[in-house]
């Protein structure tokens, strides 16, 4: 489900109605482990997905504070806008407006692992001194 699914998709993968796997659907929403992209209308994981796995303990603040912020300024700058943290050896979206950018090119979200020297974000954490953190404005 990197690039999300429809709900015809998602039914056809586990054999069960339409109108049951939205309404499935729909409650992971409200719960806040997938969302509904408006522009195409499939359903994407977030990071709180996570959250499911066992002994998991992330740093969810870091979604917390970028959501708002990252959000309102795409929707004024348009350009899409991640905010990706070190994972082992990749970074990893934590917050992403790709889905609501017309400019992004793929649509990756939240969850969504890169190399780290692949990727902007990544360069730019490798390049920071250790043990301090690097704000980028």
């Amino acid at each position: 489900m990197r690039d999300g699914a429809t709900v015809s998709e998602v039914a056809q993968e586990i054999r069960l109605p339409r109108t049951t796997v939205y309404r499935i659907l729909e409650t992971l929403c409200d719960a806040g482990f997938v969302f509904r992209d408006g522009n195409d209308d499939r359903y994407r994981l977030t990071i709180q997905v996570r959250a499911l796995s066992d002994g998991f303990d992330d740093e969810a603040w870091v979604t917390q504070i970028a959501s708002r912020s990252s959000t309102s300024c795409c929707r004024e700058v348009v350009w899409p806008i991640s905010v990706a943290t070190l994972s082992g050896t990749n970074m990893l979206v934590r917050e992403c407006t790709d889905h609501i950018s017309p400019l992004a090119i793929e649509r990756h979200s939240a969850g969504f692992r890169a190399p780290l020297l692949a990727t902007a974000s990544g360069r730019v954490f490798s390049r920071t001194p250790r043990g301090r953190t690097r704000i980028v404005d």
